[in-house]
């Protein structure tokens, strides 16, 4: 069973058109991710599902609703969330504040401290640092506040863009095994991401974006064996 489902988008900015008849699904307590070449149309994917960019062709379902013109505010209330790859934290807050804007439209404290303390519980370091204003963070740090303020929402759908950019080498698999416990835990994921080979090394399956539209889909793991995809993706 999917719990997302793309159908022949066609999306892009104002007169620019970026994703041509582009299709893609996700399973229910899927990873899967999405590789390609800088200018693919990645992050243009992520912000179409969550109606940041101009929709010109095509349909969005969720959970077999149609989601496709519901605006980004809204989407939260029924199960999905985005960290983007740009700054998403507040960082004159704290960790605390941070986290507790994340869940800013949920009544319940009894949920919002059961939230708090899963996130806590993901994010150790964050506990840590929860009084210490975000902007004084780690680059790491940063990213796994980002997340925790997604996860404030109780997200059954996660989008991530790029998590792991501009982190040091030694921390990228440390994120990669946390992103992938979330989805071990029942957490449906879709991720763009750069490093190709981790993304493929974590995920169940992915799609190839290039020039805006789909080259590829299979397994992860098949396609971690692909010398095509070896030599034009992993080399580096």
């Amino acid at each position: 069973m999917n719990i997302l489902e793309i159908r022949d988008l066609d999306s892009g900015y104002g007169k620019a058109l970026i994703l041509q008849d582009l299709s893609i699904d996700v399973k229910e307590g899927g990873f899967t991710a999405i590789i390609g070449p800088n200018g693919a149309g990645k992050t243009t994917l992520l912000r179409t599902i969550f109606s940041l960019c101009d929709l010109y062709k095509g349909t969005i379902s969720f959970r077999g609703k149609d989601i496709t013109r519901i605006k980004a505010e809204n989407l939260s209330d029924i199960g999905l969330n985005y960290v983007p790859q740009e700054e998403s934290i507040f960082p004159s807050l704290t960790v605390f504040e941070n986290l507790r804007m994340g869940s800013v439209k949920e009544k319940s404290r009894e949920k919002i401290s059961s939230r708090l303390e899963r996130v806590y519980n993901r994010f150790p370091v964050l506990e840590k640092r929860h009084g210490q204003s975000a902007g004084t963070l780690s680059g790491g740090e940063r990213q796994m506040l980002a997340v925790g303020c997604a996860l404030m929402t109780d997200p059954d759908l996660l989008l991530l863009d790029e998590p792991t950019a501009g982190l040091a080498p030694t921390l990228v698999e440390g994120l990669f095994q946390d992103i992938a416990k979330l989805n071990t835990e029942g957490r449906s994921l879709l991720l763009v991401e750069q490093n190709a080979k981790m993304a493929l090394q974590y995920a169940h399956e992915a799609y190839i974006l290039e020039g805006g539209r789909i080259k590829q889909h299979d397994d992860a793991a098949n396609l971690l064996k692909s010398e095509e995809i070896i030599k034009h993706y992993l080399s580096v």
